[in-house]
């Protein structure tokens, strides 16, 4: 197993102070705290005095990356976290995805193949369970109870197709969901990282899952154990009503798209040191 010291939690943030702020309390919170938190800010207003609050506050160790983008590109700024981290395993969260306290735990205690990635849960609150969440609350570890029954079945149910697709060696599940997967950093890297040709809402993730897959790596399901409450807000502007409408569709359903994305990671390190 690895030690918190080899993991990296790399959150990705753009101008949200709250949703960055009760994220990173809930890290502060975890029964295992990770050794390393970078955060990913795209934001034109910078994150530092959300940092500085949380460092004063709880003692977590926050290391910010700059990487402003006018638009909306997810992909762009996972890479930059990525590239600043220093762990063997990274553990990527949206500023959105709230976690509870065994999440960075269980993520450890199962990163052990470098060609399995994992993905956790989610529970998506309500505008009026999202107000419920609470800088005390977090600390208290009382936020389990935000949860619904039927909310909870439905995640179990999941993580147990999520195990059947394992076993069938389904050739697109357990899927990737950025907003709380974790893989290891040799394999990030064996693919160039996320695509930075993806600009707005949606198919990033999908995509890095088909070229990992090709790559020669499989999905571990914590959809169960590792669960994040995703904290509401309004749908972002670039979100199609339906998937094939979007911006994004096209690019990602293209055809004689490479393992090793041609815009990633390392084009980015490349330009960094220019």
């Amino acid at each position: 197993m690895l030690s918190p010291n080899d993991l990296s939690v790399i959150i990705c943030t753009k101008d949200r102070p709250w949703f960055l702020r009760m994220t990173l309390l809930g890290l502060a919170a975890q029964s295992v705290r990770p050794g390393e938190v970078v955060v990913a800010d795209a934001g034109a207003n910078s994150a530092d005095e959300t940092l500085t609050r949380i460092e004063r506050d709880t003692g977590l160790r926050t290391v910010r990356v700059a990487r402003h983008t006018p638009e909306f590109q997810a992909a762009a700024t996972r890479n930059a976290g990525a590239a600043a981290a220093s762990g063997k395993w990274l553990l990527f969260l949206d500023d959105d995805c709230l976690p509870l306290a065994n999440v960075v735990g269980t993520h450890l205690r199962k990163a052990a193949d470098p060609r399995r990635w994992l993905v956790g849960g989610f529970v998506r609150l309500d505008p009026a369970r999202t107000r419920e969440v609470t800088p005390e609350r977090i600390a208290a570890g009382d936020l389990a109870r935000l949860i619904l029954p039927k909310e909870l079945a439905d995640l179990h149910r999941r993580h147990r197709k999520g195990r059947f697709y394992d076993l069938i060696r389904h050739p697109k599940r357990p899927s990737i969901r950025t907003g709380q997967f974790s893989i290891s950093a040799a394999a990030f890297r064996a693919v160039n990282g996320c695509d930075e040709g993806f600009v707005g809402w949606g198919g990033e993730d999908d995509d890095i899952r088909d070229r990992l897959i090709r790559w020669g790596a499989r999905g571990t399901s914590l959809l169960g154990s590792a669960v994040c409450l995703h904290l509401w807000h309004e749908p972002h502007a670039t979100k199609p009503a339906r998937w094939r409408e979007g911006d994004n569709a096209q690019y990602r359903l293209s055809t004689g798209r490479p393992i090793r994305c041609a815009v990633g990671l390392a084009e980015f390190e490349a330009r960094r040191r220019e």
